[in-house]
C-alpha cells in the first residue's frame, strides 16, 4: 500500500486567497449597495414630483430587498405602492405589490393579499410576466400548505387566462411589423415634403 501524504497547510494556503478575495468582494458589494441606497434617499429628499418620489421609493425598496432588510424594503415599497395608487399607476402598483409579497415572507396572510393584488392588477394591465410570477408564487404557497387542489386550480386559472385573453408572440410580431410599416410610410411622406 502506498499512502499519499497530503500537506493540508499547502492546500489551505492555495485556498485562502480565493476565499479572502470572495469575502472582500462580498463586503464591497454590501457597502456599494448601502451607498446606492444613500444616493437614492438623497435624490428622494430632493424629488419634486410624486411620480419621481414613487419611482425612487420603489428602487430603494428593491435595493433593501436585495440586501435582505425586509423591514426597510417593506417601508419603501409600501410608500411606492401608496404613491402608485394616488397616481393611478397600475403598473407600479402591481410591481410594488409583488415586491411587498417578497418582503413579507413568512406572513402567509400578507403574502396572499399582495399576490392576489399583484395578479388582479397584472391582469388589468396585461403584464404577462407579473401574471406568471404571481401565479407560480401562489401555486407554490398552496403547495407548501399541502393544498394541491388549490395549487392546481391557480395554475389552471392562469392557463385559461392566457388561452382566452393573452397575447401570443406571433400576434405581437405581426403588430410590430405593421407598426414598422406605418412608421416607414410616415417617414417616406415626410421626406417627400
Amino acid at each position: 500500500m502506498i499512502y499519499h501524504f497530503i500537506d493540508y497547510t499547502q492546500t489551505w494556503k492555495s485556498m485562502h486567497r480565493p476565499l479572502l478575495f470572495l469575502f472582500f468582494c462580498f463586503i464591497s458589494a454590501l457597502a456599494q449597495g448601502q451607498n446606492n441606497v444613500q444616493i437614492l434617499e438623497q435624490e428622494l429628499a430632493e424629488a419634486q414630483s410624486t411620480a419621481e418620489k414613487m419611482n425612487l421609493q420603489f428602487e430603494i425598496g428593491k435595493l433593501w430587498l436585495q440586501q435582505n432588510d425586509r423591514d426597510a424594503a417593506e417601508k419603501s415599497l409600501r410608500a411606492a405602492y401608496e404613491l402608485a395608487k394616488t397616481l393611478n399607476n397600475k403598473s407600479m402598483d402591481a410591481q410594488a405589490s409583488y415586491l411587498l409579497y417578497e418582503a413579507n415572507r413568512g406572513n402567509r396572510s400578507s403574502q396572499s393579499f399582495w399576490l392576489n393584488r399583484t395578479l388582479d392588477l397584472a391582469k388589468q394591465i396585461g403584464d404577462s410576466d407579473l401574471i406568471i410570477k404571481a401565479t407560480i408564487a401562489r401555486s407554490r404557497m398552496f403547495t407548501s400548505q399541502g393544498n394541491y387542489q388549490q395549487a392546481f386550480y391557480v395554475m389552471e386559472e392562469a392557463f385559461d387566462y392566457f388561452s382566452n385573453k393573452g397575447t401570443s408572440i406571433s400576434e405581437l410580431e405581426q403588430k410590430f411589423a405593421m407598426e414598422q410599416q406605418r412608421l416607414q410610410r410616415e417617414r417616406n411622406l415626410m421626406e417627400q415634403e
